[in-house]
């Protein structure tokens, strides 16, 4: 079995890896406890962030199967007290400190010298983000003051790309009501889907034999016409032969103010973006799939709620996912840009 995502600690972290595994070992990630929790009825130990996903998706102890909800399920402070004193080597590429877990966390991530670097005048800059996470990626996952300069600049290069593909807007519901005219002043819509945990979603989805079903917020294209998009990110469960090893995507129209006023049935041309993360823009290569309505009735105007999704099961293969830099960090950056 491989790691879902480093929700736990990674392993190679840790100076006596057998004690950490044998001892602390997450029963989901196998990575070592992070936030530890244990599940009453059976004792089995899971990080904080994997005990989530478990809940969310199956609701049964990937151990032993025995049913278990929230209630059942509490924070191990013996455990995390344990897990803070053992031995670790700085997560840094080159730098040769050693210590307790927890000084790891609270002091030794403030002054590494290969995280931070002092300048003539004395005054701390980060090292290229870039280059720092080629060379230690789980560092970017510690939950410390220290690094949250660098991952608000790691979240920019993503949305540098979405421009690239026309305007970027936050998945987010209108907070007030958008008039027409406001929403055809934008040239074109390009809506950026994070999804977090990519990794460990799909593995989840997978090993439930589920189809990890994600849905957008809804939101308008300039035009007018209300909308959301789903992911299915295992098609596998009860699909046709031929679908299994993809990732679905699917556009859902839904009834908004402007419907009245609007063309139907929608017939404008769809293009589904997986962005590439590289760092370099001349290496960038985008992975699209352009779907073109044909009068289909899942694009007529929405009567009651919303339609039926449409769209293609087999938009990208999980194998896919795993070329270039499509997965980053564990996360992936899906957009949707709309003709005019």
């Amino acid at each position: 079995m491989t790691t879902n995502g480093h929700s736990g600690y990674p392993l190679k972290w840790f100076k006596d890896e057998n004690v950490a595994r044998n001892s602390f070992g997450c029963a989901f990630c196998l990575e070592v406890l992070k936030h530890p929790v244990r599940v009453r009825n059976c004792g089995h130990q899971f990080c904080a962030l994997c005990i989530d996903d478990i809940l969310k998706t199956d609701s049964r102890c990937p151990s032993c199967r025995i049913r278990i909800s929230k209630t059942k399920v509490f924070k191990d402070y013996a455990a995390r007290r344990l897990i803070k004193k053992l031995n670790v080597n700085c997560c840094n590429e080159g730098c040769s400190w050693v210590g307790k877990l927890h000084s790891l966390e609270k002091s030794h991530m403030k002054s590494c010298n290969v995280l931070v670097s002092k300048a003539d005048d004395n005054t701390a800059k980060h090292l290229d983000v870039a280059k720092y996470e080629a060379k230690c990626c789980e560092t970017l996952l510690l939950n410390v003051s220290t690094l949250e300069g660098l991952r608000g600049k790691e979240v920019k290069k993503p949305r540098k790309q979405m421009a690239s593909l026309g305007t970027y807007t936050k998945l987010q519901p209108p907070t007030h009501i958008q008039t027409l005219e406001r929403l055809r002043r934008n040239p074109i819509v390009t809506v950026a889907l994070k999804i977090r945990n990519f990794t460990r979603k799909l593995r989840l989805a997978k090993s439930s034999n589920r189809y990890g079903r994600i849905d957008s917020k809804p939101f308008y294209t300039h035009h007018g016409y209300r909308m959301k998009i789903s992911i299915y990110l295992n098609e596998g469960p009860r699909r046709p032969r031929g679908y299994k090893g993809y990732m679905g995507i699917y556009l859902c129209l839904m009834q908004g103010d402007h419907d009245n006023r609007l063309k139907w049935p929608f017939d404008k041309r769809v293009t589904f973006i997986v962005v590439d993360q590289q760092n370099s823009k001349s290496k960038v290569d985008n992975f699209e799939i352009t779907m073109i309505p044909e009068g289909q009735k899942e694009f007529n105007r929405p009567l009651v709620g919303k339609n039926e999704g449409l769209g293609n099961p087999q938009f990208m293969l999980h194998s896919t996912l795993r070329t270039r830099e499509y997965v980053r960090n564990h996360n992936v950056y899906i957009a949707v840009a709309i003709e005019p």
